[in-house]
């Protein structure tokens, strides 16, 4: 849109005009004239032209904040290194009963799992969370490479 054009949208749909004067005159009203003038000089004092390295380095930028949006559709961000409070909610996730404190500590719970306590499981299952979200952001046994062998795998 060009200056003259956004001048219009903004002076006609705020006041109501619509009558545009004479070519060496373009507005009826001396109001939208002045109004004119004054729209023009506000921008000359703001436009700021930038120098042709700067606005190739900007053009630049653009295209790759594209490029990381493109490349991000469809993915997750995920911290690398994981919370405790992340690591407890996808232990809990897993096994509900660990989110419910001494859960594991009943008698006939204590019994079933042979004698480990509430506190070992938690122990444990943060320990598995970990490690499964090493593979996740990439610092565990997986390779994007060898991607099409684990699948092979989990379809045998």
């Amino acid at each position: 849109m060009s200056m003259r054009e956004e001048f219009e949208a903004w002076f006609f749909g705020k006041k109501g005009i619509t009558e545009l004067g004479a070519d060496n005159n373009p507005y009826a009203s001396s109001h939208a004239q002045a109004a004119w003038w004054a729209w023009q000089a506000s921008r000359d004092a703001v436009v700021i032209e930038l120098p042709e390295p700067a606005q190739s380095a900007i053009l630049a930028l653009i295209a790759e904040v594209e490029a990381l949006r493109e490349e991000r559709k469809g993915k997750a961000l995920v911290p690398i290194e994981p919370s405790p409070g992340l690591l407890m909610r996808m232990a809990i996730r897993n096994n509900h009963g660990l989110g419910i404190p001494r859960y594991y500590d009943q008698p006939l719970l204590i019994k079933a799992n042979h004698g480990v306590t509430h506190a070992r499981l938690l122990q444990r299952a943060i320990s598995e969370m970990r490690k499964i979200h090493d593979e996740v952001v990439g610092d565990g046994f997986y390779s994007a490479e060898r991607d099409s062998c684990y699948a092979a795998i989990a379809d045998q």
